[in-house]
């Protein structure tokens, strides 16, 4: 169980039966909760079936698509201070939480109850995403063979599930990474691309302004959630 510390700003979302947002990516961190209806996230932090009374915590730099059901969807997003790994979470007390939400009240955040962590679909799109963020250097096509599957559907199927080709994903694993070196250590910039599978430094910098429309210098002030800060309140 972890417990959830908000920070100030909020914003309501509402998007019509069966909307669609492509793969885009965020650069600092933040967290959803939903209010009404329900949608199919899928991005570098896994791929889950979310619905009213759960959190989303994403984390800096990351990307993720989003596919939703029927009827119409209303969600909150909020800053977070670094409490909660990157995820889907259910909470214990929803409604006050959208309650404190809406009336901007952020005394005592303790009251929202624990954030219990909700576990993905699990199949092989599942499973290549989470051996390319530990590996981003999986070769795709030994991965299918190896489970029995061809390259093509491979492709076509991992696509389906996430929005992006698992070459794009394993693209985006690396960028993410990324940020979150730069803006939480102090390593040159050199060392940064080396540890995240670029080419090299221009090769890196090139690829997060691409992503991100920020320079390494700009990533390194991001100061937000991310996967490995996990501080309770």
């Amino acid at each position: 169980m972890r417990r959830l510390r908000v920070s100030r700003h909020t914003a309501r979302q509402h998007h019509p039966a069966f909307a669609r947002i492509e793969s885009h990516r965020h650069l600092e961190a933040y967290a959803t909760l939903v209010l009404a209806g329900g949608y199919c996230e899928a991005g570098e932090s896994g791929r889950w079936r979310v619905e009213p009374g759960m959190v989303v915590v994403h984390a800096a730099g990351e990307a993720h698509a989003d596919w939703f059901g029927l009827g119409s969807t209303e969600l909150i997003d909020f800053d977070v201070d670094g409490t909660l790994f990157a995820g889907v979470y259910r909470c214990a007390d929803a409604d006050v939480l959208a309650r404190s939400l809406i009336a901007g009240e952020w005394a005592d955040a303790g009251r929202f109850g624990d954030f219990e962590p909700v576990t993905g679909e699990g199949d092989w799109p599942d499973l290549l995403a989470a051996e390319l963020r530990v590996d981003p250097a999986l070769a795709i096509g030994a991965w299918a063979r190896e489970h029995g599957l061809r390259s093509e559907t491979v492709s076509r199927g991992f696509r389906q599930a996430y929005g992006v080709s698992p070459a794009r994903y394993r693209s985006g694993v690396r960028v993410k990474s990324a940020v979150h070196s730069l803006a939480w250590g102090k390593a040159p910039l050199a060392e940064v691309a080396y540890r995240h599978g670029f080419a090299d430094q221009p090769h890196m910098m090139r690829a997060l302004k691409a992503a991100l429309g920020s320079t390494p210098a700009e990533l390194r002030r991001v100061k937000s959630v991310q996967d490995g800060a996990a501080t309770a309140v």
